[in-house]
């Protein structure tokens, strides 16, 4: 009996190091952060960025330093970090107006200290307030994009989100996705190859995946099950960016136009 137990028990695997962070110049923990009710968080350009529930930002750099600004009256829903530019985007609400989407510049400060604040882009239109559940953004040396997709199942793109101008134009979104299932992941990829259709933006949802190419506005239908909220991603050319979805009983992978292969969990 003990050895049939020695074959079926749980394995460890140490990938990782485990290391004690301690306050600067300190032998106690870091806790700087140990009080704020965390609701969101990103990482780029040597940086850590968290949300909270009372609507701060808090940028976390390498040497341990914390600077904190209110972004929102109410808490900050979602975020994200550019990495060609130090450019954070947010999401949270401030009044019976419902989510915006504000820019922030960190590289440059208001006369109180605070990142410059960019642009804001309302996402509520006519007076209906739906609220986000996924946002994903897109740079290279020519665009900036950003994709929200939303609990009702559609999903709207916003092009060249970081033109200088303090407030958005409603011209520049266009509703790329629909569907009547929450929009539970979205993932940018540009392909580098010559002829290239540019940037393609997957979508899945709690019964789909799909693939749009956003120049040519065509959409593929990749697959017709779906999975949760943060169960997908977009691998790196090491894995030729493929989009990978996770679900209880596989791992599915995509291509732009077809469905690739699929690794069952055992157990299901």
């Amino acid at each position: 009996i003990d050895s049939i137990m020695a074959l079926v028990k749980w394995r460890n695997y140490g990938f990782f190091d485990k290391e004690l962070v301690k306050n600067p110049g300190e032998d106690s923990a870091f806790d700087v952060l140990k009080d704020i009710n965390m609701t969101v968080c990103a990482s780029g350009r040597g940086q850590m960025v968290f949300g909270d529930s009372d609507g701060f930002v808090h940028l976390l750099q390498r040497d341990l330093s914390v600077t904190s600004f209110r972004a929102y009256q109410c808490r900050v829903s979602h975020l994200a970090q550019f990495k060609l530019q130090n450019v954070v985007v947010t999401i949270g609400e401030d009044d019976e107006r419902g989510p915006v989407v504000k820019i922030w510049n960190v590289e440059k400060s208001t006369k109180v200290g605070d990142p410059l604040l960019n642009r804001q882009i309302p996402l509520s239109t006519d007076g209906k307030h739906v609220q986000p559940s996924v946002v994903a953004i897109h740079e290279n040396d020519v665009h900036s994009h950003l994709a929200v997709g939303f609990c009702d199942g559609h999903v709207v793109l916003f092009k060249d989100i970081l033109k200088e101008t303090r407030f958005f134009r409603g011209t520049q979104s266009q509703q790329i996705h629909q569907d009547k299932d929450l929009v539970t992941g979205l993932a940018f990829h540009s392909p580098k190859a010559s002829g290239s259709p540019g940037a393609i933006l997957y979508v899945t949802t709690s019964s789909g995946v799909f693939s749009y190419y956003i120049s040519r506005g065509r959409r593929n239908v990749l697959d017709e099950i779906g999975c949760d909220i943060d169960c997908c991603v977009l691998s790196d050319e090491s894995a030729d960016c493929q989009f990978v979805m996770g679900r209880s009983e596989a791992v599915h992978f995509y291509d732009v136009e077809d469905k690739g292969p699929c690794f069952g969990l055992e157990g299901w």
